[in-house]
């Protein structure tokens, strides 16, 4: 699509383009759509969304960090792109900065379940087992039993368990990379 086609489009309908693209996974197209969208005077908090989102799905870890840094500057008290933005980090290795994010974010609700069980995934990675479990506990006494990570984070709780009860023999890494799947980002 080009210029002259997404001229004729007002916000509303660039931006549903835009989510339609990413639905159909075309994440090139929907860059350009929303970059358009941001090109203009009246732009939305939406757009903001749309493009750190886009930018942390195509790996372009860099752009959607700033794209989350100002998003956040708009809207600070934004959870779900706290979140998401702390995943940036999370996704490019930075289990440390994620996890500080996601205590940002538990400070701000303490039972998060996305935050709850990432950051448990995070600690687990750096073979802080017991914070893991902590967080994991709160997790399954707040979330409902048909929440997703509900029951992900009862099954990081048993693979903890059961390579504490043999004595350790797996590396708190290989447990967490079990549950970090790459189809399954919150970024989504």
């Amino acid at each position: 699509m080009d210029n002259s086609t997404l001229d004729i489009l007002d916000n509303d309908e660039l931006l549903s383009l835009t989510r339609w693209q990413l639905d159909q996974e075309q994440l090139g197209n929907a860059l350009i759509s929303v970059k358009h969208a941001l090109k203009r005077d009246d732009c939305t908090i939406e757009s903001h969304r749309l493009v750190a989102k886009i930018y942390a799905q195509l790996g372009l870890y860099e752009h959607a960090k700033k794209a989350f840094e100002h998003l956040l500057e708009l809207e600070p008290d934004a959870l779900t792109e706290k979140f998401q933005y702390g995943m940036v980090f999370y996704d490019n290795g930075d289990s440390d900065k994620a996890i500080d994010i996601w205590s940002s974010v538990l400070d701000s609700e303490a039972t998060y379940p996305p935050a709850l069980f990432y950051s448990a995934l995070a600690k687990t990675s750096l073979n802080q087992q017991s914070n893991a479990i902590e967080h994991l506990n709160i997790l399954i006494k707040s979330a409902p039993s048909d929440n997703l990570y509900f029951e992900r984070g009862r099954e990081l709780i048993r693979s903890i368990e059961e390579n504490k009860a043999t004595g350790g023999k797996q590396d708190g890494k290989y447990i967490s990379e079990k549950y970090a799947t790459n189809n399954e980002r919150t970024i989504n």
